[in-house]
């Protein structure tokens, strides 16, 4: 018997609660497929088809997006304004996918 789609849903909202609650911490495919209650591959299927990216694609987003607010936050400077300005914009061009490494 198959999954309902409302239980891939519950599981993919079980992964992103768990990457949200521990995004400091390292994450794990296997961890995320504990979470899910399916295998790694079935798990990140998953994550992709509800969210539209990988669950390591939406970890290093939500990791830029809290280091380059931390970077803008900071009352430290990093060189120079214009260092961390220079940061951001690599974040966020990573970030949306206008730079690919």
């Amino acid at each position: 018997m198959g999954t309902t789609d409302q239980e891939t849903s519950t599981a993919a909202r079980r992964m992103k609660a768990y990457i949200d609650g521990h995004i400091n911490e390292p994450i794990t495919a296997r961890m995320l497929s504990d979470v899910a209650g399916y295998s790694q591959y079935h798990a990140e299927r998953i994550f992709k088809q509800h969210t539209g990216r990988a669950p390591f694609e939406y970890i290093r987003e939500r990791r830029l997006i809290n280091a380059a607010i931390s970077l803008r936050r900071s009352k430290a400077k990093v060189m120079e304004g214009k260092f961390s300005y220079a940061c951001l914009y690599f974040v966020l061009f990573v970030i949306f996918g206008l730079l690919r490494y």
